[in-house]
């Protein structure tokens, strides 16, 4: 009877020995499946082996793996097929797994309900798929007053619900406060000061009279990739491939965050609808902890706005008094793509991008930058200085670090510099001053110049004119795209709690579907020939791998100066403006033709710190330097 009794609590039962391996459909490229050997894995039957790779990165939220056969444990049944362990899924993925074999399964009163429908359920393999841990199958049989270990299809199993992964914790448990409650830090709503920038709108030869171009359309359902093939008889393994660059810099700046993130939220519905459910740790705040990272809002009035409504959703008397632990609903439609249910097709249109970008190959090689060309250009000028707070404003500023750049590529690199601005007082000289003087002399480097004392609008749209003017050359004379590099610097008006660097990057899911061509008031200039934009879902794949590189570069290169780097996803590829306005991509990104382009924010001057830091030449030079050190990363080059 011992021996019986310990093949019923085993990871399967002895009758699971006869039965047929289980296959659920799980998505166009994978099954969910239980097998008698194997116990429960994904299934994955992908187009090739890179997509195969691939594949296995995404469902384990490890794209950092180069090999991650032996580490996962994985059966590698082909060259195009391998059987993951359930156990090494990402949480979202092991969720969707359960609710793909167990559709029917609820919660009631406090526990998950199950009904057993496969041979291959036991007490302990179902204790180990829900809860983690093998052992707790006494406490499932107690709850759901079992006598027998073994189990019959049809029966009953009661969970209770703390005994569940965070991640299937679906119901809304009540919350316990201390009894002496440890306050969260927290800047009053009525206190904080903010800065806005100007709303500036692309402008193109065909305007709609708004940003209504196939650019800005709001994220589309998911094109499921790669299609099964199941006619298909794949060859023999093969060696592991080596992993592109670009995964790995994917993986530890924004994929792997992301997946961690997931796990702390725990979706629900209640009378005002749907909403993912967070629970406050200790020294966090509503705002960067709840609306910037699980929203993507930064602007300081939007971070508020959307603070408020949680606050007054979850009646909460006092943000500065909430305890550890506190549960926040974060209204569903207020979430990222990334942050939304598995099954959502945001979630998946994300998730999507993100495999598409990882294939991406980045690999280069340029010696001394031989054959590198850097169009820098520094926001604003003119009669525009962008954000400013008291006697700090960001064009002249980040005009400086732009000098620091030039001087230093010029010095000690082969690359060729193009600064599409120059400050007619002051040169391209370095300033070493804390305080500079605030003057309106600054034209942009076209033919003829063009004065930034006109239009704020034109002089944004100029710039990207005059990159793809330039790219134009380069190509004409035989130069190579990907050797080019588009870098526009600015210091951002963010939520007065949030500091440090962050860049933008171009979207492969967001970019205009239509040739654009400059609107007709840039015709005086030479520029205006061979500027326009089109792209195609191939280039923009390849455009949005390549700055993702660059960008994880810079950023390790400040991080490694100690300065400080934004907290929540420092690179983004959309900009989430409003709550429910769809996201957009500044216009200097998403009409520029060059493949390796970005938008840095080398701090944010609504945070006193940051702008105490901007104002020190020494920050100005280590962001120059971070950037010139990037650059030699990015094209595997060392100086010359």
């Amino acid at each position: 009877m011992r021996f019986n009794a310990i093949l019923a609590i085993g990871l399967f039962s002895f009758i699971s020995h006869a039965a047929e391996p289980v296959l659920r459909k799980f998505d166009d490229q994978s099954y969910a499946s239980l097998r008698t050997k194997h116990g429960a894995v994904l299934d994955i039957r992908a187009g090739s082996s890179t997509e195969l790779l691939s594949a296995i990165q995404i469902y384990s939220g490890q794209l950092d793996l180069k090999d991650p056969w032996k580490k996962l444990a994985i059966v590698k049944v082909n060259k195009k097929r391998a059987l993951l362990p359930y156990r090494y899924m990402s949480p979202p993925f092991r969720k969707k797994f359960i609710e793909k074999l167990w559709p029917k399964d609820t919660f009631k009163k406090g526990y998950y309900i199950h009904k057993v429908q496969y041979a291959y359920e036991s007490l302990w393999s179902l204790s180990s798929w829900f809860t983690g841990d093998g052992k707790n199958y006494k406490k499932i049989k107690k709850a759901s007053g079992l006598r027998s270990d073994r189990l019959k299809k049809g029966q009953t199993v009661k969970i209770p619900v703390k005994l569940l992964f965070s991640f299937l914790q679906k119901q809304d448990m009540e919350l316990v406060r201390p009894k002496d409650p440890v306050s969260t830090r927290s800047t009053p709503l009525k206190e904080v000061e903010t800065i806005e920038h100007e709303d500036v709108q692309p402008v193109v030869s065909n305007p709609l009279g708004e940003e209504e171009d196939n650019s800005q359309e709001k994220l589309k359902e998911l094109k499921r990739v790669p299609t099964l093939k199941k006619k298909e008889s794949p060859p023999e393994p093969a060696a592991s491939e080596k992993v592109p660059e670009a995964q790995n810099s994917f993986s530890h700046n924004l994929f792997s965050e992301v997946m961690e993130n997931r796990t702390e939220l725990i979706y629900g519905k209640d009378k005002k609808g749907p909403y993912a459910l967070y629970r406050l740790n200790r020294g966090e705040a509503i705002y960067s902890a709840v609306v910037v990272r699980f929203c993507g809002l930064v602007r300081g009035s939007d971070v508020n706005r959307v603070a408020d409504i949680i606050v007054k959703r979850n009646k909460i008397r006092d943000v500065t008094d909430m305890p550890v632990g506190q549960k926040l609903k974060i209204p569903y439609e207020y979430l990222m793509p990334e942050y939304k249910d598995v099954n959502d097709p945001e979630f998946q249109e994300w998730m999507e991008n993100a495999q598409a970008i990882a294939n991406e190959d980045t690999t280069m090689s340029n010696q001394g930058l031989a054959g590198v060309t850097v169009i820098i250009d520094a926001g604003h000028g003119g009669r525009d200085p962008g954000a400013k707070k008291g006697k700090t404003w960001e064009d002249d500023y980040v005009y400086d670090i732009l000098c620091r750049v030039k001087e230093k590529l010029e010095k000690e690199s082969a690359a060729r510099v193009f600064p599409t601005i120059k400050d007619q007082s002051a040169g391209f000289k370095p300033q070493n001053v804390r305080q500079f003087v605030l003057d309106q002399d600054e034209v942009l480097l076209t033919h003829p110049r063009f004065s930034l004392k006109k239009s704020t609008k034109l002089g944004v749209n100029m710039r990207w004119v005059f990159a793809n003017h330039q790219l134009a050359k380069i190509l004409a004379a035989k130069g190579k795209a990907e050797q080019v590099v588009f870098i526009s610097l600015h210091a951002d008006s963010l939520h007065p709690s949030l500091r440090g660097s962050m860049v933008y990057i171009p979207d492969a899911r967001s970019y205009p579907r239509r040739t654009i061509h400059a609107a007709k008031a840039f015709k005086k200039y030479r520029e205006y020939n061979n500027s326009s934009f089109k792209a195609s879902k191939k280039q923009m794949k390849k455009a949005q791998a390549l700055s993702m590189g660059f960008a994880n570069h810079f950023l390790k290169q400040v991080r490694a100066k100690k300065l400080p780097v934004h907290k929540n996803q420092p690179v983004r590829s959309v900009i989430f403006k409003s709550p429910r306005a769809r996201p957009f991509v500044p216009a200097v990104l998403n009409y520029n033709r060059v493949p390796t382009r970005v938008l840095v924010e080398v701090c944010n001057l609504s945070n006193r710190e940051d702008r105490k830091m901007i104002k020190k030449p020494v920050f100005r030079q280590q962001i120059a330097d971070s950037l010139v050190e990037a650059l030699y990363k990015h094209f595997g080059s060392k100086k010359k």
